[in-house]
C-alpha cells in the first residue's frame, strides 16, 4: 500500500497506531468477504461514515430497513469530549453538566445495544469492533471514557478518524469497497435511491465531491400533529433556517461566485482520491464541513445533486428511454437543487424512483457553537418571535403544554409566521460587483514595486492600488449606470437609502480584504508582458484560477460580513419573504452581465 496521506496525515482510533490499524483492517476485510452475505451482495460495499455523540439507535433501524443494507458498511464512530472540557466550544460544562451526562449515557446505551443485538461480532481492540445487525455490517469505533476526544477539535476529529479508517479499508481492498466516502449524521435518514444517485453523479460528472439536497423534518418521531407547541415551533424555525441557507446559496450563484453549494456535513460525499489530496477532514470544533468543501472546491468543482434525467429500463437493465430534465441554467450557474430523481430498482422492466436527498431530524443542539442547532435556538429566542412562540424553555417545562394548530405555525401556511434576521438582499448586488472587480485583476499589469519600502509607504501603496484598480474597473464598463439603475429599483421597492458612491464601497472592501496581496501575486507569478498569444492565454488561465482559489468560501463570507457591517444591515425575513426577496434579487441582477475583461493597465 502506497499512500502518503495514510502514513503521514491520518488519525487512528484511540490506542492503536498505523500498523495496528492495517492489521485490524485486513482482519475486517477477511471477515466481510467470508461472511454469508458476501455472496448475496455482489456489489462493492459502500462506506457510510457517521459520527455519533449522545444519539439514539433510531438511525440504525432506518439503515437496517433499507433494501441495500447488505451492500453498506457503516463506519460508526461513537465519541464524546473529555470530562471537564467545554461542550460546544462556548459554554462551560458546569451549565450543561446534566446534558453532558445524558449525552454520554446515550452513548453507552447505543454501544451496548449494538453489541447485544449483534448476530456476529469481531473484536479487534478495545476501540474497534465489527458487528452485524440483520443485514447491516457496522464497524464500530469507540472514543469514549478513557479514549474521549479533545473538545476543541472533537467534531472534526470524530469525522476524520472514521473517514481515515474507511479510506484504509479501501486501500487494502479496492475490489471490496467503492472509491467514495459517504458522510452523514445520526439524526438523518437517506432516501432509498441515495447511493445510486450519488454514484451516478460521480461517474457522469467526474466529480471530486458531491453535496446532496437536505430537507429538515421530523424523521425519527411521531407525526407533526401530535407534537406539543414547543416542538412545532422548532420544526418551523428549522425550516425557516433551511430556507435561509438556500437563499444564501442562490444569492452566491446569482452573484457569479463559484462556492454556491450548501456546506452541511450530513450531505457530503467525497471520492477517496480527492479526500487524500486535501488531507482529510479539518480538525475543528465546528465548521469542519465548510472547510472541507472549501478545500475540495479548489481541487475540482463541488457538484450539487440536481434534477437529472429519469430513465426507463428494459428487462435486461439497459436504458430504454430518457425523459428530459428540468435544469434551469442562468448566467452559467445551475439552480439550487430540489431533487435528483434516479432509478431505485427495476421491477418487470419498469423503473421506480425516489428522491436522492437527506432528511434531517428537527432539533436544537448545543453540540456545536454554530450551525443549524444554534441558529434555530436563536430564531426561537428572538424577541420578535416571542409573541408567537413564547419562551421555548418555558413551553418545554410546562406540564400542560397544549398542541398548536399547524396552520398557525408552519412557515408556508399563512397566518403569523416566524421571522429571522439574515443578510440584506441588496448586499449580494454589491458582492456581484466586487467579484467582477476581482475578475478585472486578471488583466492588470504591475507597474510599481513596494517590497523595499517602509511600512508607511507600503500602506500608501496599497491604498493607491485599490483606488486605481477600482477606478479602472469602473471606467471600463457600464457599472456606474448599472448601480444607478439598481438604486432606482431599491427606492421603488423599499425607499431605504443605499450608498450611492459605488467606488467608495468597492475601494473600502478591496482594502479590507487586502486584495493588494492577490494583485501582487498575480503580477509577479503570472506576468502578462512579453508573451506570445499562447503563453498569454496560459497566463490568463492561471490568473483566473488564482482568483478563484483566493476568493474562496471563507473570503466570500468575510466580504459579506464587511458589507453587512458598513452598508447593508440585516433585515427580518419570514419564509415567504425569502421567496419574494429571491425574486427581487433576480430582478436587480437582470441587467447584470459578466463581460470578458479588457486589458487594464494599473499604475501607481
Amino acid at each position: 500500500m502506497n499512500s502518503r496521506y495514510l502514513n503521514k496525515y491520518a488519525h487512528w482510533p484511540a490506542g492503536i497506531d498505523f500498523f495496528t490499524s492495517v492489521k485490524h483492517a485486513d482482519t475486517i476485510i477477511r471477515k466481510l468477504t467470508n461472511s454469508s452475505d458476501s455472496a448475496a451482495c455482489s456489489a462493492q460495499y459502500k462506506l457510510l461514515i457517521i459520527p455519533a455523540f449522545g444519539e439514539s439507535d433510531a438511525f440504525l433501524h432506518a439503515l437496517m430497513q433499507r433494501e441495500d443494507a447488505n451492500s453498506l458498511l457503516l463506519v460508526l464512530h461513537v465519541n464524546e469530549p473529555k470530562t471537564g472540557e467545554q461542550l460546544g466550544g462556548r459554554q462551560p460544562v458546569d451549565s450543561l453538566s446534566h446534558q453532558n451526562l445524558a449525552l454520554k449515557k446515550a452513548n453507552r446505551v447505543l454501544v451496548e445495544g449494538i453489541k447485544q443485538r449483534s448476530s456476529s461480532t469481531l473484536r479487534c481492540s478495545n476501540s474497534v469492533s465489527l458487528h452485524k445487525l440483520q443485514r447491516l455490517q457496522i464497524l464500530l469505533i469507540e472514543s469514549t471514557k478513557d479514549y474521549a476526544l479533545d473538545s476543541d477539535i472533537a467534531v472534526g476529529l470524530a469525522r476524520k478518524i472514521a473517514a481515515d479508517f474507511a479510506l484504509l479499508l479501501r486501500h487494502r481492498a479496492p475490489a471490496v469497497f467503492t472509491p467514495y466516502l459517504f458522510f452523514t449524521d445520526a439524526d438523518c435518514k437517506l432516501s432509498e435511491s441515495y447511493f445510486l444517485a450519488v454514484e451516478q453523479c460521480f461517474e457522469k460528472k467526474n466529480a471530486a465531491a458531491i453535496v446532496s439536497t437536505i430537507k429538515h423534518e421530523r424523521v425519527f418521531s411521531n407525526t407533526l400533529e401530535t407534537f406539543p407547541a414547543a416542538e412545532q415551533n422548532t420544526v418551523c424555525a428549522t425550516q425557516l433556517y433551511e430556507r435561509a441557507i438556500t437563499f444564501y446559496s442562490q444569492a452566491l450563484a446569482l452573484a457569479g461566485c463559484g462556492y454556491s453549494y450548501i456546506p452541511i456535513g450530513s450531505t457530503i460525499s467525497v471520492s477517496t482520491k480527492a479526500y487524500e489530496q486535501v488531507r482529510g477532514v479539518p480538525l475543528r470544533a465546528a465548521g469542519e464541513d465548510f472547510y472541507l468543501l472549501n478545500k475540495l472546491n479548489k481541487l475540482v468543482t463541488v457538484q450539487s445533486l440536481r434534477g437529472e434525467k429519469l430513465k426507463r429500463f428494459d428487462s435486461h437493465g439497459r436504458v430504454e428511454h430518457e425523459y428530459p430534465n428540468h435544469i434551469n441554467e442562468e448566467q452559467g450557474q445551475l439552480e439550487q437543487p430540489e431533487t435528483l430523481r434516479l432509478p431505485a430498482k427495476i421491477i418487470g422492466g419498469v423503473q421506480t424512483t425516489s428522491n436522492a436527498s437527506v432528511m434531517a431530524d428537527v432539533r436544537t443542539s448545543p453540540r456545536c457553537p454554530f450551525g443549524t442547532g444554534q441558529s434555530v435556538a436563536q430564531i426561537l429566542s428572538d424577541r420578535i418571535n416571542q409573541p408567537l412562540t413564547g419562551s421555548l424553555t418555558a413551553q418545554i417545562s410546562t406540564a400542560d403544554t397544549q398542541n398548536t394548530s399547524v396552520e398557525k405555525l408552519h412557515p408556508r401556511q399563512g397566518g403569523v409566521e416566524l421571522r429571522m434576521k439574515y443578510y440584506k438582499t441588496e448586499l449580494f448586488v454589491a458582492l456581484a460587483l466586487f467579484h467582477q472587480l476581482l475578475q478585472s485583476l486578471c488583466t492588470a499589469t504591475y507597474c510599481a514595486d513596494s517590497e523595499n519600502a517602509n511600512d508607511e509607504s507600503v500602506e500608501s501603496y496599497a491604498q493607491a492600488i485599490s483606488s486605481k484598480a477600482t477606478s479602472a474597473f469602473l471606467a471600463h464598463g457600464n457599472w456606474q449606470s448599472f448601480w444607478k439603475s439598481f438604486l432606482r429599483k431599491c427606492d421603488a421597492d423599499s425607499g431605504e437609502p443605499i450608498n450611492e458612491n459605488l467606488e467608495d464601497v468597492l475601494t473600502k472592501t478591496f482594502e479590507h480584504l487586502a486584495v493588494i496581496k492577490l494583485y501582487r501575486h498575480l503580477t509577479k507569478q503570472f506576468p502578462l508582458e512579453g508573451h506570445s498569444c499562447s503563453d498569454y492565454s496560459a497566463m490568463m488561465h492561471q490568473r483566473k484560477k488564482a482568483v478563484f482559489v483566493w476568493f474562496d468560501a471563507f473570503r466570500i463570507l468575510k466580504c459579506v460580513h464587511f458589507l453587512r457591517a458598513h452598508w447593508f444591515p440585516d433585515q427580518y425575513y419570514s419564509h415567504h419573504q425569502f421567496d419574494a426577496e429571491e425574486s427581487k434579487l433576480r430582478n436587480y441582477l437582470a441587467d447584470f452581465t459578466f463581460p470578458s475583461c479588457k486589458k487594464i493597465h494599473h499604475t501607481a
